[in-house]
């Protein structure tokens, strides 16, 4: 497998440099936030060898060459940064960035017709800047799929600083009819369910795919809620490009018409190996925006 106990791993941070950030950033302000990034950026540099590792593995295949460390190091950085501006979006503060948006009007096709949609997104850039105003105007309501057991620090910012959004997490560790009849509910309303798609759990089904000249395994459950839900569904792609830079990309999914059950495998494993030409062409123009630092290609191991 790709990715054997990534949900093993501890969420990326530390409690005290989290409060430090937070309190320096809505105290200071973003400024005197980002040169105090510096320095904490440095520390899990340094400390973290096997997110080191795993940032030279994918910088060398999307790079198609050996990485020098500083470009490893800002790979980290741009974490980093989008990490300390998920602070500033959670709280509303959307005039600090400057966002480009691409492919917003599939929003504005779907409202009008009072459809809900599935949003496929990854742990590639920022998934929060898709909520500056000018996207949430064209936008449906939104609720996120998290796994709220694995995010708790995660889950306890989002209900600190954004209660809104707080109040339409769906757990995905629900037993899964009770999940696809939560999801129906929200998108038969007409509402959207941002789902990650990019990470695989231990005891999920996978389906092998190409990415950046090697294998992937990724997780079919979300193409098949897709499926059984006849949705259509949301590509999101927010990348950061330095500074208070963003642009966010959506793309809608071309949904095969009247394919029987028994062509669904085959209908999903395209779909899926789409979206990782997609993903692939969205991390070769920004490289230092992939975030999932672990072993990741399937011959890749967590002592290699």
């Amino acid at each position: 497998m790709n990715n054997p106990g990534w949900t093993d791993q501890k969420e990326v941070g530390n409690g005290f440099f989290l409060s430090l950030l937070t309190w320096t950033a809505f105290h200071l302000g973003r400024g005197p936030a980002r040169v105090l990034l510096v320095f904490i950026t440095a520390y899990f540099y340094l400390t973290g060898s096997h997110a080191r590792r795993a940032s030279h593995t994918y910088l060398r295949r999307v790079l198609k060459r050996n990485p020098r460390r500083s470009e490893s190091y800002r790979h980290f950085y741009y974490f980093a940064a989008v990490s300390l501006d998920r602070l500033f979006l959670l709280a509303g503060r959307f005039n600090a960035f400057n966002v480009d948006m691409h492919g917003e009007q599939v929003f504005a096709e779907l409202k009008q017709s009072q459809q809900g949609c599935l949003l496929f997104v990854t742990h590639v850039g920022s998934f929060d800047i898709m909520r500056v105003p000018g996207t949430r105007e064209q936008s449906l309501p939104i609720s996120i799929l998290l796994d709220v057991n694995h995010n708790s620090m995660a889950m306890q910012l989002i209900q600190k600083l954004d209660p809104v959004l707080a109040g339409h997490i769906i757990d995905a560790r629900q037993p899964r009819p009770e999940l696809v009849l939560k999801l129906n509910e929200v998108v038969s309303n007409g509402g959207m369910v941002g789902i990650m798609v990019d990470r695989l759990h231990d005891r999920e089904t996978g389906i092998e795919c190409s990415l950046l000249d090697g294998k992937v395994h990724l997780p079919a459950g979300p193409w098949q809620m897709a499926a059984i839900l006849r949705v259509p569904v949301i590509l999101c792609f927010g990348l950061y490009h330095g500074g208070n830079r963003y642009s966010v990309h959506f793309e809608k999914l071309e949904q095969p018409a009247g394919h029987r059950r028994s062509e669904r495998s085959s209908v999903i494993t395209h779909q899926l190996q789409h979206y990782c030409e997609r993903l692939e062409y969205y991390l070769r123009s920004e490289p230092y925006n992939w975030f999932n630092f672990y072993p990741f290609w399937n011959d890749e191991t967590t002592g290699h």
